[in-house]
């Protein structure tokens, strides 16, 4: 017998021998990074899905998990499969929603990330519409640094995730929503040490006039980080950064203690305790300003439940930005308040 024939015949019996049941067990334990833990999230015994993976893995001619002390990780061949898998679940879900009669109901699955400072907006009136609109839709919103959402929709872990900022070295769908002034955040103390007492009758401050101020801003992995220094390297200017703290609410937080002073969207401030001790002042020559997109992978199949929630995320930025619920600019809150 040709060899690439017996080769073509062994890979068909091996695929018609691995059923959907076995990827949905497969990837959950890869997701609890334990046999033990996913028994429970399946309602089996540990050795009944230890034997499952352990013939799906001699089905396969591979390991797909490192057992380790406690719990398993995945091998290379254990992650090339969790991509096919995840592939292969979505792709039979949308086959599903679209020959059946109900598929004008959108159903399923749908994970969306979300940054901290998003969520906070968009978490209570997107969950409660999906809830109100579409019972069928099983919705997950996880909160991730805007600087990993475009790796977890490559991998596949999410469905959705807004960003602020366009990662050019993956193959991503970027939807411009709106653009977020960035203010500058001080205490009164700090004000009047760098700018005299005339500054605290101030509404702007120019980039140029920052350098003096101890600055305490985010990591330079953080998105709002990069932002900065793209906009100091075009200005030729230089901030003396005191400290670096990942956390809008302790950077508030710093700057009202009068500890430093700090760089944030003026949608952060809203809701936070210490905003009430702090000054913004709009940024001139020039003005900062970050955009808000909309991410999706094209390469992955959208269920019509995906769609649906994408369609209710724009939907939603845009009537809380008009509402000014969510304020983009300090104009804006003043203009909506």
């Amino acid at each position: 017998m040709d060899t690439r024939l017996r080769h073509c015949r062994l890979s068909e019996s091996v695929a018609m021998s691995i059923d959907l049941r076995d990827l949905r067990h497969f990837l959950s334990v890869a997701a609890a990074g334990s046999i033990s833990r996913a028994a429970q999230m399946q309602h089996m015994t540990q050795p009944a899905l230890s034997v499952l993976i352990k013939q799906l893995e001699e089905q396969l001619g591979t390991p797909l998990f490192e057992r380790l002390p406690k719990g398993v990780a995945l091998t290379d061949a254990g992650e090339r499969l969790r991509a096919h898998a995840k592939d292969i679940l979505l792709r039979t879900e949308l086959a599903y929603e679209e020959i059946s009669q109900q598929a004008r109901v959108p159903n399923g699955q749908v994970a969306v990330g979300l940054p901290q400072s998003l969520a906070r907006f968009l978490t209570v009136p997107v969950v409660s519409d999906v809830l109100s609109r579409w019972p069928q839709i099983r919705l997950q919103v996880i909160e991730l640094s805007s600087g990993y959402i475009p790796e977890h929709l490559q991998k596949g872990d999410i469905d959705v995730g807004m960003t602020f900022a366009q990662d050019e070295r993956r193959d991503l769908n970027y939807t411009h929503l709106i653009d977020e002034e960035l203010v500058f955040i001080s205490s009164a103390s700090q004000i009047r040490r760098h700018l005299g007492a005339a500054g605290l009758r101030r509404k702007t401050i120019h980039l140029s006039e920052m350098g003096d101020f101890p600055m305490i801003l985010p990591s330079r992995t953080h998105s709002l980080r990069v932002r900065l220094e793209d906009y100091l390297q075009r200005a030729g200017q230089r901030l003396t950064i005191a400290a670096e703290v990942n956390t809008t609410s302790q950077l508030i937080g710093l700057a009202a203690s009068g500890v430093g002073t700090t760089i944030l969207s003026y949608s952060s401030l809203v809701g936070e305790n210490s905003a009430a001790d702090v000054r913004a002042l709009h940024i001139e020559k020039p003005a900062l300003t970050r955009s808000v997109y909309l991410c999706t992978n094209p390469s992955t199949p959208k269920t019509m439940a995906v769609m649906s929630v994408m369609r209710l995320l724009v939907d939603t930025v845009k009537r809380l930005t008009t509402e000014g619920v969510w304020p983009t600019s300090m104009e804006h809150q003043q203009s909506g308040g």
